[in-house]
């Protein structure tokens, strides 16, 4: 591990000088220097014969803001199951870190840099009675220091695949430890059967907590501009979500041999919703003649029932906070990403009921292939695929009908067995 330590201590100085002109770094470097805060005790219940007593703490361990979601339902179910535990989210990113919204009794703090040293002081600072690690991000020393400490560790949201980093060379001092944890909650039966066939014994299905929450925004509706909900609710929409130009590209080359089908829309949310981004868009698309919704909300005099022709065949979704509302709304999903770096949220859209259009980099999104193989994803990887794939979701309402069936009970079947998991733990001391 000599490398990894040498890898760690150059990281850390390659980040000290950086953030002498990147805010990101440098936001980083001062969480680190005061991941050391003192944690907060209860209140006069946790004193004991006049004695201050701080109750069992939970280790958290998110990434970023993605993991943070998905560990809420956790954090909240253990609070159920076991009254009067604190919990500390630790966050290696500081996009993670300083959107995270915490309940009352929460803490948050930024893990340090991953030596020996910090590994053995952040243990004996926070004392935690349980560690969980969310989905990934498995730094060598503070599992080391955790396990010698002999405090069981859980491992929930995990996603494998036969590629992982866990399964090569350079990951069998990580795989090793992770044998040891209490155990590993993997997403699916595939990984499942990965996960034993490589040691890990300790492992069992857990379920994907990232459908947990987002199963409740069912039951939640989020108020939409009334101009906007009304042109969605008269129409059937095709929703374009966190899209990138080459998502514009082939719905472009789509409406230049095909008409778009009596009673249609499409709503565009861009990635990038900056004005000047939006208005490319725009102009890429004029056959639709497409028009930015910050144009129109403004106006409280709008008339309703001329909501179709002011808004016409497209919207330009140019703000932040209601595209996941906008899926309940919406017929056909194409989401973003895929022919980049990585795809974006499929989930939002899943869980309102639509066949989901995305592009062919999405093996590390483990439900993109598990909504292939349930019948409502597709995945496409040139422009003919798009065109006969819209085509048949337009003119097949039969198809359209079962994609948005299958669409919904499969998010609902895949929620995380959090409750189950919470229940089978030994009380927290």
């Amino acid at each position: 591990m000599l490398l990894y330590t040498i890898a760690i201590r150059c990281f850390g100085l390659l980040m000290r000088f950086s953030a002498l002109w990147n805010l990101k770094a440098r936001n980083l470097m001062q969480g680190q220097d005061l991941a050391w805060a003192t944690l907060p005790t209860g209140g006069e219940n946790d004193k004991s014969e006049g004695e201050s007593k701080k109750p069992p703490l939970v280790w958290i361990h998110c990434a970023s803001l993605g993991e943070f979601e998905m560990a809420k339902p956790i954090a909240s179910a253990l609070e159920n199951e076991h009254p009067g535990i604190r919990i500390l989210f630790s966050f290696f990113s500081p996009s993670g870190y300083q959107n995270a919204a915490l309940s009352k009794h929460h803490v948050k703090a930024y893990l340090p840099l991953d030596t020996q040293q910090n590994a053995k002081k952040w243990i004996a600072h926070w004392q935690p009675s349980l560690a969980i690690f969310i989905k990934y991000d498995f730094w060598f020393n503070c599992i080391k220091e955790t396990l010698s400490q002999q405090i069981p560790i859980h491992a929930l949201g995990v996603a494998l695949r036969p590629r992982h980093f866990l399964f090569t060379f350079f990951g069998k001092p990580w795989l090793k430890l992770i044998r040891k944890f209490q155990s590993v909650g993997v997403i699916n039966k595939a990984m499942l059967t990965l996960a034993q066939n490589k040691g890990l014994n300790n492992s069992f299905v857990f379920g994907d907590p990232k459908f947990n929450r987002t199963v409740q925004r069912l039951e939640t509706i989020q108020l939409l501009p009334k101009i906007l909900l009304h042109w969605v609710t008269q129409n059937n929409i095709l929703i374009l979500g966190s899209c990138w130009p080459a998502e514009i590209s082939f719905l472009n080359h789509y409406l230049k041999i095909n008409e778009l089908p009596v009673g249609w829309k499409i709503l565009i949310a861009p990635h990038d919703i900056r004005t000047e981004h939006c208005q490319e868009i725009a102009k890429k698309l004029e056959v639709l003649k497409p028009i930015l919704l910050s144009n129109h909300t403004h106006n409280k005099d709008t008339d309703l029932s001329n909501t179709s022709t002011e808004l016409g065949d497209c919207v330009i979704l140019d703000s932040m906070g209601t595209l996941a509302e906008c899926y309940r709304h919406s017929k056909i999903a194409f989401i973003g990403g895929a022919f980049g770096k990585g795809l974006h949220n499929i989930i939002e859209a899943a869980v309102f009921g639509m066949p989901i259009l995305f592009g062919p980099n999405h093996s590390k999104f483990p439900e993109a292939q598990q909504s292939i193989d349930a019948g409502f994803g597709f995945s496409i990887s040139n422009q003919t695929e798009f065109n006969e794939t819209l085509n048949r979701l337009f003119f097949d309402s039969n198809l359209l009908a079962h994609c948005a069936e299958i669409s919904k009970q499969f998010s609902i079947s895949q929620q995380a067995h959090i409750l189950k998991f919470c229940k089978s733990l030994p009380k927290i001391v």
